[in-house]
């Protein structure tokens, strides 16, 4: 859980630069900065979820308070591999981004899907989920509004 938490924190620094449009040095020594208290503290000390609660709620207030950018998280955790679960959940996320002139659209699960727990990544498999993140791109080029920027990340 721990580990977690330290993911969490550099998912969010990410977000954070993209949402802000914060220069990259700054979130580099974010990231410095994450990884040392990590190396001085250790994993499990209670700080980190402080922090990462802090990050989250900084976030949250952010996009609150911008009208343009909208923030959606597309989880395909649990989900099975085939394009049309995946179409639907990933249209669902984009129409909950319509009318944004900004957006994030936060894809997470998908090396789940096509690599199975304990298993390793086959060339066969890193096809496939390259091929699948292909398809979600070209999904949200056609479906979403040509006004609207918007940023893909894949976790």
């Amino acid at each position: 859980m721990p580990s977690d938490d330290l993911s969490q924190l550099r998912t969010l620094n990410t977000l954070l630069s993209l949402a802000t449009g914060s220069n990259e040095e700054l979130a580099r020594h974010i990231e410095r900065a994450i990884e040392f208290s990590r190396e001085q503290v250790g994993e499990a000390h209670p700080a980190h979820e402080m922090l990462a609660r802090s990050a989250r709620r900084l976030l949250e207030l952010h996009l609150d308070n911008r009208t343009t950018c909208g923030f959606q998280h597309c989880d395909l955790h649990g989900q099975q591999n085939d394009p049309l679960w995946i179409r639907a959940q990933v249209l669902q996320s984009l129409r909950k981004l319509a009318g944004s002139r900004e957006a994030i659209l936060l894809v997470s699960g998908l090396p789940s899907l096509v690599r199975p727990q304990g298993r390793r990544w086959s060339p066969t498999r890193r096809k496939t989920y390259q091929d699948l993140v292909g398809y979600i791109q070209h999904l949200a080029a056609a479906h979403c509004s040509p006004r609207t920027r918007l940023q893909l990340i894949f976790l």
